[in-house]
């Protein structure tokens, strides 16, 4: 058979490509149009998820509620697409999460023509800057290009078109007469198609509200913004105390927001820093105020009790308040102790006597800069470190149906028991008197009156009988107008014992130690540094606890474990941090010395509080149950405590409980308590 010229291959062959053809443009047009709009949609949805997660870390800004306190907060910066077996994707679209102008003091929010009244008018009667900012989160998508730029600022999430703003959590910060006013520090600026994890923490919140009145004209609060007056609602509110609001461009794109209040109000302000990323800034003393008017009215010799406040800028307890130092000084009469150190409320209390001889108005004067500074004769009370506190001093009223003997008024007061055995009183009479239960079976307390009353009768009483009495509750002053008793004590305690004659009296503080076998806390812990790795955290930071404890006993001691619960403020761990050696005392989270047996326990990468270690079982290394002999102390070491980014925190005044179990040699068991708040 003939094949030559056979063509009717042809056709099959035309009709492949043909196909092919076909597959390759509609895998074209999938690839052109299906595949992008798919991959928008991915974008799209992603956004909607990345808006919710800028709302949780709006909500997270706003609603601190304590100074230290932290959230972390994930984002989803961005996003992937789905695996696809033909079609080819773009890259993965990434995001960005930033903030703007938080570290530049050019943008700023200031309040303006404000008054308060009493010595806080001292810091607030003038205008404040406060550095503030923004979070932005711009995306990156390949497909979704009308996507918004999402920002947080002054209390508000928005989103941000090319034509327009979508609020989407309105203002908080003013609220008919309560202004509550957050500024946001620090720096972040991260971008990722991943997620990224943002800390955010409560420099200073408010524990005060400060009362402003309108200081001649309205006051206004001023702020950078990133959208105009046109967008910030204030006025649509039927009680809204806002009269105005304006905004003017700025040469930076920014725009210059004024919000104006209405006249003849009195505002309650409330103020809070948060921080975010790296850079935040503590913030230091700034004022110094008093708790009330800070009048008084006082009888000769009678006493009271002033207080004061040191605040920040924010008008709450500064960082720093532990190593402020309040000085006073009375031209008249006379304060107990004349420097103080506030507590962590920023409460700085003297005692105050008022004089035996004088009347009329005395003013003491307080400073935080130095004492020079409150005796000086040029001491000016309306500076910011400066206070002072009026005490109008009145005589007594004679009372001619006393019963005392004297022939007018007169005032009690205890007299320094200091110089018998077991018996110190370091601040005098006016302080905390130590009687040592282990050193005397008694001790005489002697009370005088001032003028000298003779013949007077005289009463003792105490608030608590279990830790003490008196052997003799009444007595007659001498020629001297002084009588004695004797106070035995019973147990470990801290009491107060009162002695009064005619229509005075006077109190006496006293803590009784050493009279059961016990462990004995000695109040001694301090704050100490310990040695960190370099290039790790900060060597200079006081994060470690060092302490003694007496043991009473009549026989030796060994400790078998130690519980330490979570201190005040952001301390949520406790580890050392350091490498080899880790048998050392401060290389280790808990070192106690003794005179038998030392013991420690170093456990890889720290505990996190509260943690129960056991001493010769606990960690990698570890050494025997630390034993004392009796009448000896315990020395303990806990290093360091850190917050939950692995950063040392200064723990002087912080507060928390160690508690000791212990085990004597006949075998008994127990367990001691002990509060420790070191200086």
């Amino acid at each position: 058979m003939d094949f030559v010229g056979d063509e009717r291959a042809q056709s099959v062959q035309i009709g492949a490509v043909l196909l092919f053809a076909v597959l390759v443009v509609a895998f074209s047009s999938y690839q052109a149009f299906v595949i992008p709009e798919q991959n928008r949609e991915v974008e799209f949805n992603h956004n909607q998820q990345v808006q919710s997660q800028m709302q949780d870390l709006r909500n997270a800004i706003v609603s601190m509620s304590t100074a230290g306190d932290t959230r972390a907060i994930s984002i989803q910066l961005g996003t992937r697409y789905p695996s696809r077996a033909v079609a080819v994707n773009p890259g993965p679209a990434a995001g960005s999460l930033r903030t703007v102008g938080t570290t530049d003091p050019t943008v700023k929010l200031t309040i303006s023509n404000a008054s308060a009244s009493g010595e806080t008018g001292d810091y607030w009667n003038t205008t404040h800057h406060y550095n503030t900012g923004a979070i932005r989160y711009d995306p990156g998508y390949n497909r979704y290009t009308q996507a918004p730029t999402t920002v947080y600022e002054h209390t508000v999430l928005y989103n941000r078109f090319s034509g327009a703003n979508l609020t989407l959590a309105n203002q908080t910060f003013i609220n008919g007469t309560d202004i509550s006013l957050v500024t946001l520090n620090g720096s972040l600026a991260r971008t990722s198609s991943a997620s990224t994890s943002v800390d955010v923490r409560s420099v200073t919140v408010s524990t005060q509200e400060v009362r402003l009145d309108d200081a001649g004209s309205n006051i206004t609060i001023s702020f950078l913004s990133l959208r105009s007056a046109t967008y910030w609602e204030f006025l649509n509110d039927t009680q809204s105390t806002v009269t105005d609001i304006r905004s003017s461009p700025t040469a930076s794109g920014l725009h210059n927001v004024t919000v104006e209040l209405a006249r003849d109000e009195t505002y309650t302000l409330h103020m809070m820093k948060v921080g975010v990323g790296t850079q935040v800034t503590e913030e230091n003393t700034a004022y110094l105020t008093t708790s009330d008017d800070g009048r008084y009215s006082l009888t000769q010799t009678e006493r009271t009790e002033l207080t004061l406040e040191v605040r920040d800028r924010f008008n709450n307890p500064p960082a720093n308040v532990s190593k402020t130092i309040v000085y006073g000084n009375a031209s008249a009469g006379r304060l107990v102790s004349p420097s103080q150190t506030p507590d962590e409320n920023g409460e700085v209390t003297f005692t105050y006597v008022a004089p035996s001889s004088q009347t009329g108005e005395q003013r003491i004067h307080f400073s935080y800069i130095s004492s020079d500074a409150a005796n000086a004769s040029a001491f000016d009370p309306t500076t910011v470190q400066n206070a002072s506190i009026v005490v109008n001093i009145s005589a007594p009223v004679d009372d001619e149906d006393s019963d005392s003997g004297g022939s007018g008024a007169y005032g009690v007061m205890w007299l320094d028991p200091t110089g018998q055995s077991g018996v110190a009183c370091p601040d005098g009479p006016d302080g905390t008197c130590t009687i040592d239960a282990s050193q005397t079976a008694d001790a005489t307390l002697t009370m005088g009156t001032s003028p000298v009353a003779d013949g007077a009768a005289v009463q003792y009483a105490v608030n608590d009988t279990d830790v003490g009495s008196f052997t003799r509750t009444t007595g007659t002053t001498n020629t001297s107008g002084e009588n004695e008793t004797v106070f035995s004590p019973s147990n470990d305690g801290g009491m107060k014992v009162y002695a009064t004659s005619g229509s005075s009296g006077d109190t006496l503080v006293l803590n009784v130690i050493n009279t059961v076998d016990d462990l004995i806390y000695n109040m001694d812990a301090v704050a100490v540094d310990g040695p960190d790795d370099e290039g790790y955290f900060s060597p200079e930071v006081s994060g470690g606890v060092e302490f003694t404890v007496t043991n009473q006993f009549s026989q030796s001691v060994e400790i078998t474990e130690i519980r330490v619960t979570r201190p005040t403020g952001p301390a949520r761990a406790l580890s050392d941090n350091v490498g080899a050696l880790n048998d050392e005392v401060r290389r280790t989270e808990v070192y106690v010395s003794g005179t038998a047996n030392d013991g420690h326990v170093d456990i890889n990468d720290g505990v996190n509080l509260p943690y129960t270690f056991d001493m010769d079982s606990d960690g990698f290394s570890n050494a025997e149950n630390p034993k004392t002999s009796a009448g000896n102390d315990f020395t303990i070491s806990l290093f360091e405590f850190r917050d939950n980014r692995g950063e040392s925190v200064d723990i002087t005044g912080r507060t928390f409980e160690v508690t000791l179990y212990y085990r004597l040699d006949d075998g008994t068991t127990g367990s001691k308590t002990i509060t420790v708040t070191p200086s």
